[in-house]
């Protein structure tokens, strides 16, 4: 479109059509590339935002922690629930603990933290149970004591 007057009524034809919108808005004169910028403010919502809501696994995000993350916080999570725990006396029968946990994370623990769950255990003359379970969320797991 070469002509300047057709590219004047181009954009008044334009203008005229988007009067009827309630939002604000302003349309740019066509650019030597032959381009027309039209700009809108936007005051409510997306349809998506409305419909959508962040996902309660990852918070939003888009990702959640890997097998090997949950598993050295599991360790961690033993560590400090050991260390709260009385002293083991002589008298006393050997505690048990079982662990409840994902089967991603099970593995990520059978690969990379056999050497330190035995080293929990005979420090802390306690048996630990690790248990999969089908339902258990990656991330999260529960553990249990028995004096």
């Amino acid at each position: 479109m070469a002509s300047g007057a057709d590219q004047k009524k181009l954009h008044d034809l334009m203008e005229s059509m988007m009067e009827e919108d309630s939002e604000r808005f302003q349309i740019l004169p066509i650019s030597p590339f032959g381009l027309m910028q039209i700009s809108r403010q936007r005051h409510s919502q997306s349809l998506d935002r409305d419909m959508r809501r962040p996902c309660p696994y990852c918070g939003g995000c888009g990702t959640v922690e890997s097998a090997q993350s949950t598993a050295v916080r599991v360790i961690a999570k033993l560590s400090a629930e050991l260390k709260s725990l009385p002293p083991p006396s002589a008298t006393d029968g050997k505690r048990a603990m079982r662990v409840l946990l994902h089967d991603d994370v099970l593995q990520a623990l059978k690969k990379s933290a056999a050497e330190q769950l035995a080293q929990l255990e005979s420090d802390w003359a306690v048996s630990i149970a690790v248990v999969a379970s089908e339902t258990a969320h990656r991330e999260k797991f529960s553990m249990t004591v028995t004096p």
